[in-house]
């Protein structure tokens, strides 16, 4: 299905431990590498931190169980306390948090040109607005501040992401 890709792991706002340890041995062989959860399996919808109350029979429902590990990744203080952060300093400017996610992948992350984005929306809408963002220029320096301030603050948590 990607075999135009060598390495496929997951790559994020919240998942970044691969720029240190993976990429500059994929780059220094010239391979290719495609990002798969963008949205951190959806945590970076926000709706985790701000709606909780609507996450049952989702990945960060209360009944989905240790099979599911976006729920032991994600569902900590630290990555809430990031979600938080990064939607206050997106919203004065009229960016919601999937769009900052995906901007950032492609425009300020340690992504390159030959590497990929793999999304996968629940709809053909979604799949619109993904694309939409994707075309989108390069965030505003203060959101992309942020990003760099919470992953400093999440990169500890962050470590178990990585190993998958």
């Amino acid at each position: 299905m990607f075999d135009e890709f060598d390495y496929t792991g997951q790559y994020n706002i919240l998942c970044r431990r691969f720029e240190t340890s993976l990429f500059p041995l994929l780059r220094s062989h010239n391979i290719q590498f495609a990002a798969y959860s963008p949205l951190a399996g959806g945590f970076l919808s926000g709706k985790p931190t701000f709606a909780p109350s609507e996450l049952e029979g989702t990945r960060f429902g209360e009944k989905a169980g240790v099979m599911n590990p976006y729920g032991i990744w994600y569902n900590k203080p630290s990555m809430h306390s990031a979600v938080r952060q990064l939607k206050e300093v997106c919203e004065p400017h009229g960016i919601g948090l999937p769009e900052v996610a995906i901007r950032w992948l492609v425009h300020h992350s340690a992504l390159r040109d030959g590497d990929g984005i793999i999304i996968g929306p629940g709809s053909a809408e979604r799949l619109e607005e993904y694309v939409e963002h994707y075309k989108k220029e390069e965030l505003p320096e203060d959101v992309v501040r942020v990003i760099e301030k919470v992953w400093e603050e999440i990169k500890e948590d962050a470590e178990s992401i990585a190993q998958f």
